[in-house]
């Protein structure tokens, strides 16, 4: 048989073999890194979450009702529930004190805490900006300024972060129940009564004022909350006048208590009483 008789069973049999080869794909392979790699990415993610809950519900227990930390020196301080503070340092005395109720000034989005001990004072003032902290990469609610005054009357600024330890049960749906003070408000409401759903995760909330649906802002700092930039969610349902529910929460502060399933809003000699509901 002469080559050119067999040249094309060659060829012919050249195809099936190299037909049967696994083929090599040079292409990208972003596809399958992505499908591999997304969960093991949310399952870190949703780890760090929780040991990030864990650690300030332990918090909460011990009475924090605010956590604040910087870098470069680290330093943390932490104010407390029965209206006390720890100022840590790595390798310095715990510095621990009593601190006054918060001044929120007038011009300033921001809350002012002073704090006193034995040997000098300080002054924490949490401003309501997100921050990041340069370490861990967590992230907070407040940037945090920290102005240190020794007895020998030196001065020492910090910056770091913070976060008031909220109640997690706000985070829920509450109902007006009463509202109390000498006006004595009508709590009477033909098509139904206030509400207010709180989302902790992005201090937002929805609700009702009696009248028609709203949305609005909040900033929860432990035992006050302050209320902002509620509006109707449909233009069609603005009232002439808007109810009373609506501006005695919108742009004013309130003591916030919880316990039990119900909510109370303190300001001034008035007490909006809540309940919670499924």
């Amino acid at each position: 048989m002469g080559i050119i008789n067999i040249l094309p069973l060659f060829i012919s049999l050249t195809t099936v073999l190299l037909s049967g080869c696994p083929k090599q794909n040079h292409g990208d392979h972003s596809a399958d890194s992505d499908s591999s790699s997304t969960p093991k990415i949310a399952d870190a993610r949703a780890d760090h979450w929780l040991v990030q809950q864990n650690r300030l519900e332990n918090l909460r227990r011990e009475g924090v009702v605010f956590q604040s930390v910087g870098n470069e020196p680290f330093w943390n301080v932490r104010l407390y529930e029965d209206e006390t503070f720890h100022f840590i340092r790595p390798g310095a005395d715990t510095i621990q004190g009593i601190f006054s109720p918060g001044i929120k000034p007038a011009d300033l989005n921001s809350l002012t805490f002073p704090l006193a001990f034995e040997e000098g004072n300080m002054t924490l003032v949490a401003h309501n900006d997100s921050c990041t902290d340069t370490m861990s990469g967590e992230k907070f609610s407040h940037k945090v300024s920290l102005t240190y005054r020794d007895s020998e009357g030196a001065v020492n600024q910090y910056k770091g972060c913070g976060l008031f330890l909220n109640d997690p049960a706000l985070n829920d749906i509450y109902v007006l129940q009463s509202w109390g003070g000498p006006e004595n408000p009508d709590t009477n409401f033909p098509k139904g009564k206030p509400r207010l759903a709180f989302n902790l995760a992005t201090n937002t909330l929805v609700g009702f004022d009696g009248d028609c649906e709203i949305t609005g802002k909040f900033e929860s700092m432990g035992d006050r909350i302050f209320f902002k930039e509620f509006d109707y969610v449909d233009a069609a349902c603005r009232p002439e006048t808007r109810s009373r529910f609506f501006d005695h929460l919108n742009g004013q502060e309130h003591w916030l208590n919880l316990e039990s399933g119900r909510l109370d809003l303190t300001s001034s000699d008035q007490v909006l009483q809540f309940r919670k509901v499924d």
